[in-house]
C-alpha cells in the first residue's frame, strides 16, 4: 500500500499540476496570429471638406517626419487641451524649421460621445494633411486603437501620445534625444519610452518637506493655545503619518496639497490613490518578473518608435487592451530592438478610463498569458500585413 505524500511534497505536486493546467489553457485558448482586419469603413478617413479618402499604409514609404497617434475613447472633454498643446508646439516647430513635417492621427476607438466631432474641428482648422480622424467601427481597446493609427501613419518616426495630455508634449524633444542616442539603429529599428519612474524619488522628497510642514503646523497650533486631549493628539499624528506615507508611495507629485490636522477622514480621492498605488506596484512586479526587466515604467503612454520598429512590433502584437505596452516591449526585447527610457514631465489627469481593480486584474492575466503563450510557442514573433 502506497504511503501518502508528506504535506510539502503534496503541495509541490499540486502546484506543478496547477501550473501545467494554466499553461495548457493559455496555449489552447491562444489565437496564433493577431487580428489585423480593418472593417470597410475603417479603410477611409473623412477630410476637412467632408470627402472620404483611403488611409495610407505603414508599408508605404514615409512622407512625413513625424506621426502622432492619439488613441481616444470617450475623450470629448480631455482631448481639446491635449490637441491645443500638441498642435501649438508642432506649428511653432514647423515655423522654426520648414523642413519639419508632421501629422496627428486621432483614433476614435468606438466612442459613445462626441470625440470624433471634437477631433474633426481640428481637422477643419489645420487641414486634413496635418490632422486626421480615424473612427473605428467598434471598441478594440487602447492597443488596438494605437495599432490602427500606426498602420495608417506616414511618418519616419511615430509617437504614441495619450488623449489626456498627462505628459507635456514638448517633452517629445527628450524622447527624440533618447532615440538619437541609440544610433546606429540595427535595421533602422529603435524605441524611446517616456518614463515616470523618476517621480517616485521626487514624491519622497516632497513627503519629507510635507512632514516638516505638518510638524510645524502642529507645533504652531499647540503654541497658539489650542487645547487637545491626549486621544486627539494621537489622531492628529496618525493623520500626519498617513499623509506622509501616501506621498512616499504615490508617484504623482501633489502640488498645493494641504495637511488636515483635524478629525476628518482622508478624502475618497486619497484612498483611491493609495489603493491604485498598491495595485500599480503589484503590476510592476509582475511586469518585471514575467516579461520586461529592463524598463522601469512600461505603461507611460508617451513612446517614440522608428517606422521600422513600429511595423515589426505592432504587426506581431496580440494584446489589444491595457497591457499592450508590455507585450510591445517584450517583443522589442526579443527582437533585440534597442530601447531608451527617458524621464518626462507627467501630471495625473482626472477622467481615466482605467477601472482600478478589474482593469489591473485583466492586466495581470494578460501578463501571465504573454509569458506562457510565447514560452509554449502558441504565439510567434511573426510579421504580417494588415488587411
Amino acid at each position: 500500500m502506497a504511503l501518502p505524500l508528506p504535506l510539502p511534497e503534496a503541495a509541490a505536486v499540486l502546484a506543478a499540476l496547477l501550473l501545467l493546467l494554466v499553461c495548457m489553457i493559455a496555449h489552447l485558448t491562444a489565437r496564433k496570429m493577431p487580428t489585423l482586419h480593418r472593417h470597410e469603413e475603417e479603410k477611409f478617413f473623412v477630410n476637412a471638406e467632408g470627402r472620404k479618402e483611403p488611409v495610407p499604409s505603414i508599408h508605404d514609404p514615409p512622407t512625413r517626419e513625424l506621426s502622432v497617434v492619439v488613441p481616444s475613447y470617450n475623450e470629448e472633454d480631455r482631448l481639446p487641451l491635449m490637441m491645443d498643446e500638441a498642435l501649438n508646439y508642432l506649428e511653432k516647430r514647423q515655423k522654426r524649421d520648414p523642413s519639419f513635417t508632421y501629422e496627428v492621427i486621432v483614433v476614435d476607438d468606438g466612442s459613445k460621445d462626441q470625440t470624433t466631432k471634437v477631433a474633426m474641428k481640428y481637422c477643419k482648422k489645420y487641414g486634413s494633411d496635418k490632422v486626421r480622424v480615424l473612427s473605428l467601427v467598434k471598441n478594440r481597446g487602447k492597443g488596438g486603437a494605437v495599432r490602427m493609427g500606426v498602420f495608417s501613419s506616414r511618418g519616419k518616426k511615430i509617437l504614441m501620445a495619450d488623449a489626456d495630455g498627462a505628459t507635456k508634449f514638448e517633452d517629445i524633444e527628450k524622447v527624440e534625444e533618447g532615440l538619437k542616442n541609440l544610433q546606429p539603429w540595427p535595421n533602422q529599428m529603435a524605441i524611446s519610452c517616456g518614463s515616470r519612474a523618476h517621480l517616485e524619488k521626487d514624491s519622497i522628497a516632497k513627503a519629507v518637506v510635507d512632514k516638516a510642514q505638518a510638524w510645524n503646523l502642529y507645533c504652531n497650533r499647540r503654541i497658539a493655545g489650542l487645547i487637545f486631549s491626549a486621544s486627539l493628539d494621537v489622531l492628529i499624528m496618525l493623520n500626519v503619518l498617513k499623509m506622509v506615507h501616501l506621498h512616499q508611495k504615490n508617484q504623482r507629485i501633489h502640488t498645493g496639497s494641504t495637511i488636515n490636522l483635524g478629525l476628518e477622514h482622508f478624502s475618497e480621492k486619497h484612498k483611491r490613490s493609495y489603493f491604485r498605488t498598491l495595485l500599480m506596484y503589484g503590476f510592476h512586479f509582475l511586469v518585471w518578473f514575467l516579461c520586461v526587466k529592463e524598463i522601469r515604467d512600461t505603461q507611460c503612454g508617451f513612446k517614440l518608435l522608428t517606422r521600422e520598429a513600429a511595423l515589426r512590433t505592432f504587426s506581431t502584437l496580440h494584446i489589444e487592451r491595457w497591457a499592450f505596452d508590455v507585450e510591445l516591449l517584450y517583443i522589442a526585447q526579443h527582437l533585440r530592438i534597442p530601447i531608451a527610457e527617458v524621464a518626462v514631465n507627467w501630471t495625473e489627469i482626472e477622467g481615466s478610463k482605467l477601472v482600478p481593480f478589474w482593469s489591473w486584474l485583466q492586466m495581470g492575466r494578460d501578463l501571465l498569458f504573454i509569458r506562457l503563450r510565447y514560452m509554449t510557442g502558441a504565439w510567434q514573433l511573426e510579421t504580417r500585413k494588415c488587411n
